[in-house]
């Protein structure tokens, strides 16, 4: 049997046997459920969530919702933080001016974070978008800056003897350098831009799973709630397993090892 058939078995069999659990605690001390639901009525749950007609509680458009403001949210806060990585690192007075900034605002947590920037743009879609370009800007920034002077010194004394532009030294050594830990950036960013959406949804923002599994909440449905989370949960894993796969070919390409 392969390493991957195992891990696959072994993976079905610790679900089934959480469910199992889950089955038996649930009806041996009788739990309400409003405190623990049964893993069937969640099932129950799932398939209406899916076949409901009305598009503010269908589960599908909810999802397009919430990960296309996260997935827009993210491809601008990781643009905008490579820009402004390459023009500090170009530019070092002003890398000095601005790396306390960078510090200050980038060591806030995604909960510390959310109302001051919730309080700047208010509660409408534009507050999921700003909130999680916010959040993914600044951990792909400090990578940008990190993997722009990962070369080694005895690698520019090489481009230097070739003659090599700047242009030309930041596309063929700084860059490539610079891209598997910015690889990883990205995917720390996603997770936090994610994060972003979801807390905008909790607090109000239109629209999205996290809106939707407030309403079930407040609504004492644990069942539907629990849910959401799920679906939240597989399709937030599918992008991040994504993300990783896209990760290891540009590993790949440039030269180093796996992660694992």
């Amino acid at each position: 049997m392969s390493p991957a058939v195992r891990r696959l078995l072994l993976g079905a069999a610790g679900l089934a046997g959480g469910i199992l659990c889950w089955t038996l605690i649930q009806r041996l001390f009788a739990l309400s459920p409003y405190i623990l639901p049964s893993p069937w009525s969640m099932v129950r749950a799932l398939g209406t969530g899916f076949a409901i007609a009305d598009a503010d509680e269908n589960w599908m458009p909810l999802v397009a919702n919430t990960f296309g403001s996260g997935l827009a949210g993210w491809i601008a806060g990781g643009l905008a933080g490579v820009a402004t990585g390459a023009l500090l690192i170009a530019c070092r007075p002003v890398e000095s001016l601005f790396r306390p900034w960078i510090g200050l605002f980038g060591g806030l947590t995604s909960v510390a974070a959310s109302p001051l920037v919730l309080y700047w743009s208010g509660f409408g879609t534009g507050s999921k978008l700003l909130l999680a370009a916010w959040l993914a800007f600044f951990p792909v920034v400090r990578a940008t800056l990190a993997g722009l002077r990962a070369a080694p010194a005895a690698w520019h004394d090489v481009m230097r003897g070739f003659s090599a532009s700047g242009w030309e030294t930041f596309l063929r050594l700084r860059l490539p350098a610079a891209l598997p830990g910015l690889c990883g950036a990205m995917r720390r960013a996603w997770t936090l831009a994610l994060v972003g959406v979801l807390i905008a949804e909790f607090l109000g923002a239109p629209g999205g799973l996290g809106g939707q599994i407030s309403h079930h909440e407040a609504a004492f449905d644990l069942a539907g709630a629990i849910a959401g989370l799920i679906v939240l949960a597989v399709v937030g894993t599918a992008v991040a397993g994504a993300l990783q796969w896209a990760e290891g070919g540009v590993t790949d390409w440039v030269g180093l090892p796996r992660r694992a």
